[in-house]
């Protein structure tokens, strides 16, 4: 169904389509002003997890209010479209420059890396990591600011968003410690604006590689190259800056966006008289799908990334890894707590809630971390310092300890989501973390293969539904077919699931993509048992009752009905000997 209005907004035209919605031109009927409005897929409008993760996105964005950062303006939902409007950026992002055949000297790398970096400190203050920082999320405006859209994975510090063997992310610019499921921080978001002012710089990401092994073999095992060493004529100030930034280890790299402020004033500073004669010349060298600097786009390609005045998007050519070995997922099992939505709906409209942000809810919704932490550490005298740190790491312990929910406490919440145990993600790593020996550890740890097999499920059907060129595997491609199946028929998708299981458990030479669908093949297997044969038993008497009636009907009306039978069931191997019955019936009727 083609949305035409959402809340006070006409939608105009399309900016652009990623995985979870769509960007619309938008124009405020109230105001008259243009806006871009982001919708949530219509698939996905009943969908816990995908509506977490759209309410996480917006309040991200609540809390952020700077030049550098696609503004919030307002949220809602209407027939069941969540949506939310952001300012309308007239311009480009990074990446279609690049493709158009824009070549980034490095005076503006420097520039762009500064307005960056100012965004990502003034979102790191309040307690928001992007986790997908890339030039297809960093748009050029037409007034010459660099701005930071698409926190559509970020994450709240305050909030428990572990996503557990789930990563989420760009891999040609997340950092190794993303990429191996290791915990974020700030110095993970510095690491992928580092990889960004290598890619502008180069013209491709620097752990380019000629397959996605390849690539994520070089992101977490080996050290980033000098991106000198293809552009040679890079300033050693800005090579090293780089190079810095995209340490391995995070505690080498530089810790905070204000530091690399500073580091990129001090480079500025020595670059004064660099002669604009020794800036590079650089090849445009084409990157694997997920970055093609200079490579013909498609139609397709063209369809899915023509958004030239686009705000907050998500591109689907993320390619999402996960700590245990290739384990990968696209969901986030939980997400930071619902965004708080006021208003009350007229009880003769058909729009459920509609809110404005109001500088008063920005502030209300993230105050200013910095400042507060200045200002308490002046009140704390240096002198001072052991004693208090000695007695504060005494309160936290007790508190802690008088804190930490019980075995019990967490179960009671794990039972609660039994049916979608995704839901209870960070209660049953918990519980497993500090009651490993506990009786009832078992019974989590199967509940944790479920919600494990659940994410690798909705991020397979999800990538094989994209036209993106994520290629599935074969084995891939028939586990989604198989779950797909088991919507209908339960009975013969439980058969076929332990037909793959039989076929490939154990099998050493499979690779790890495919060794995690026969985890979680066998881990559906057992959801489905009990209900495939619920499911037969009645599909049996169903048909056996249409047979009976068949044989007391004229020819002519038990013919359709055998007919039907075969149509509606004959697929179905639970069912063959009743549908050769009803065959046999047919053919005795045809030949009458």
């Amino acid at each position: 169904m083609k949305i035409k209005k959402l809340g006070p907004y006409k939608l105009l035209s399309v900016l652009g389509r990623g995985g979870m919605g769509t960007v619309y031109r938008a124009k405020n009927s109230e105001t008259g002003n243009f806006q871009a409005v982001k919708v949530l897929a219509e698939h996905y409008a009943h969908d816990t997890h995908f509506r977490n993760r759209f309410e996480s996105e917006i309040k991200a964005l609540i809390k952020l209010d700077h030049p550098n950062i696609v503004r919030l303006i307002s949220y809602g939902q209407e027939d069941s479209n969540m949506f939310f409007a952001m300012e309308l950026v007239e311009g480009k992002n990074l990446f279609q420059l690049q493709r158009d055949g824009k070549r980034f000297d490095w005076r503006e790398v420097l520039a762009i890396s500064r307005d960056i970096a100012n965004g990502l400190r003034h979102a790191h203050d309040r307690g928001v990591i992007h986790r997908d920082l890339k030039p297809g999320n960093l748009l050029a405006s037409n007034d010459g600011l660099f701005k930071i859209t698409d926190f559509g994975i970020a994450k709240n510090f305050g909030a428990n968003s572990n996503t557990g063997t789930n990563v989420l992310g760009t891999m040609d610019f997340m950092s190794p410690e993303q990429a191996k499921g290791d915990p974020v921080t700030v110095k993970s978001d510095l690491y992928s604006l580092g990889s960004v002012m290598y890619c502008l710089l180069s013209g491709s990401p620097p752990h380019r590689g000629n397959s996605v092994e390849e690539s994520l073999h070089n992101l977490t095992r080996a050290t980033a190259p000098h991106v000198s060493r293809s552009v040679p004529n890079v300033p050693s100030e800005l090579d090293s800056l780089i190079s810095h930034l995209m340490e391995p280890d995070p505690e080498k790299r530089l810790q905070t966006a204000q530091s690399l402020l500073y580091q990129i004033e001090q480079v500025e500073q020595q670059l004064k008289d660099y002669s604009e004669a020794q800036t590079a010349e650089r090849p445009v060298v084409p990157s694997h799908d997920t970055f093609a600097v200079g490579k013909p786009a498609t139609s397709e390609q063209e369809d899915r990334s023509s958004y030239s005045k686009s705000t907050a998007i998500e591109n689907e050519a993320s390619i999402t890894f996960g700590s245990q070995k290739r384990a990968i997922a696209k969901t986030e099992a939980k997400t930071a707590n619902e965004v708080e939505t006021a208003g009350k709906p007229d009880s003769e409209s058909h729009i459920d809630y509609f809110n404005t942000v109001t500088d008063q809810q920005r502030q209300r919704q993230a105050p200013d971390v910095q400042n507060r932490r200045e200002a308490s550490w002046r009140n704390v005298g240096l002198t001072a310092f052991p004693l208090l740190l000695a007695v504060a790491l005494i309160v936290l312990g007790v508190v802690y300890a008088y804190q930490r929910p019980s075995a019990d406490q967490l179960y009671s919440t794990i039972t609660a989501n039994e049916k979608n145990p995704q839901l209870a993600r960070d209660e049953i790593q918990q519980f497993l973390e500090d009651y490993p020996d506990h009786e009832k550890a078992d019974q989590v740890r199967s509940l944790s293969s479920l919600a494990n097999a659940i994410a690798l499920k909705q991020r397979l059907t999800v990538q094989s539904d994209s036209r993106m060129g994520n290629q599935l595997t074969e084995i891939e491609n028939q586990f989604v077919e198989i779950m797909e199946l088991s919507r209908k028929d339960v009975p013969t998708a439980y058969s076929r699931l332990n037909a793959l299981v039989t076929l490939y458990e154990g099998d050493k030479s499979l690779k790890p993509e495919d060794a995690a669908c026969i985890a979680a093949a066998k881990v559906f297997s057992k959801q489905l048992k009990n209900e495939a044969k619920t499911q037969q038993l009645d599909g049996r008497k169903r048909i056996e009752s249409l047979l009976k009636r068949g044989q007391e009907s004229p020819p002519a009306e038990a013919a359709k009905l055998y007919r039907s039978i075969i149509e509606l069931y004959g697929e179905s191997s639970w069912a063959k000997p009743l549908i050769d019955k009803a065959k046999q019936r047919l053919e005795k009727i045809e030949q009458e």
